[in-house]
């Protein structure tokens, strides 16, 4: 069942890049949904599924562009490494931390993707340019990421606070332990 959660959520997400990005621009700053979802089910996944479903998204979002394949393999697969590292020392329990863990990540990949996507066209990349470009997509991607999660959160409490309260309720403990 999960397997099918995760196709669903890679459909969403890739339709929602290819299709809708572009529409959502400010400044000229489009956020990278890819990533954001990405970093999402880095952390709820975990382990090597996050990274299996990484480079599977890295495998789709290559053949989505026209350039080397490999690059985003490499590049997503690094960052939901890197996701399940500082997850596992830093709880990303709130929004904020994960939007703040976003930034980076997001920021580091773009600078890194850009930067040997112009090394393999035979160009040299100009970091003084790259660098505070990367800039605008990071932030407007870790609004997302903060966003959603904090959506996420309000419906999972919501689905255990409505678990919880059709759960009967028993006054006699005792007796519900001998019955």
């Amino acid at each position: 069942m999960k397997w099918l959660w995760i196709t669903g959520w890679t459909y969403l997400v890739f339709v929602l890049h290819s299709g809708f990005a572009r529409e959502l621009a400010i400044a000229g700053c489009t956020p990278h949904l890819i990533l954001a979802g990405l970093i999402l089910m880095t952390v709820r996944s975990g382990g090597r599924q996050g990274i299996l479903l990484a480079g599977g998204w890295g495998l789709l979002s290559d053949s989505l562009t026209d350039g080397r394949l490999g690059v985003d393999v490499v590049h997503l697969t690094l960052a939901a490494l890197a996701v399940q590292q500082v997850h596992a020392r830093w709880p990303l329990s709130s929004a904020w931390r994960l939007g703040a863990l976003s930034v980076v990540v997001v920021w580091a990949e773009v600078v890194a993707s850009t930067s040997v996507r112009m090394l393999s066209g035979g160009q040299s990349p100009h970091l003084p340019a790259i660098v505070p470009h990367a800039a605008g997509p990071a932030l407007y991607t870790a609004l997302v990421v903060a966003g959603m999660s904090f959506a996420a959160q309000i419906v999972l409490r919501r689905s255990t606070e409505v678990i919880e309260a059709s759960a009967p309720t028993v006054s006699n403990k005792w007796r519900m332990l001998t019955e």
